[in-house]
């Protein structure tokens, strides 16, 4: 689901993020994960629904893929996150973000 789409539903909006993300089968599981918020009244936003200069490489595109997300982060009524085991112990260096 785009932002857009989301923003014309009720409820409030709740940004998922996790190292489900890497999964090949990511699209399936924040599929689920967007009908539980759902059935709870909530609107689930993902990753996917962020713009990123696809164009661009290495620092630029990571930094573009980090913008974008925290701006659907900043859009967003609360954060739902897994923080599992994914490189090792810790949220891990890439994936712990503090507020701005």
């Amino acid at each position: 689901m785009s932002s857009v789409e989301a923003d014309l539903r009720a409820g409030p909006r709740i940004y998922l993020a996790g190292p489900h993300f890497f999964c090949p089968n990511r699209g399936d599981i924040f599929k689920t994960l967007e009908q539980h918020c759902e059935r709870l009244g909530l609107v689930g936003i993902v990753t996917f629904d962020t713009p990123v200069r696809a164009n661009a490489g290495g620092d630029a595109l990571a930094q573009s893929i980090r913008d974008a997300n925290m701006a659907l982060i900043r859009e967003a009524d609360g954060v739902i996150a897994n923080l599992q085991n994914f490189h090792g112990p810790g949220a891990g260096f890439g994936h712990a973000v503090r507020g701005e």
